[in-house]
């Protein structure tokens, strides 16, 4: 349940109703060049990157992908 809760609470923050689904790629990493900077810095902290909040936006998608 926590987890689930964790999952809308994202959803809604990205602007998706809880039950809205994406489709996977099977790869995470791509599309994230279509992400805004707040939405690339949001998933930064999730991965608990150091420095970024004075990362640019092709910054943190290359620490964002080097976390995996």
């Amino acid at each position: 349940e926590i987890a689930a809760r964790t999952v809308n609470k994202q959803r809604r923050e990205e602007g998706r109703t809880p039950n809205e689904t994406t489709q996977g790629t099977g790869n995470p990493n791509k599309g994230l060049e279509a992400r805004t900077k707040d939405e690339l810095y949001n998933r930064a902290k999730e991965l608990d990157i150091d420095g970024r909040s004075k990362m640019t936006k092709d910054e943190l998608i290359r620490a964002i992908r080097k976390a995996g």
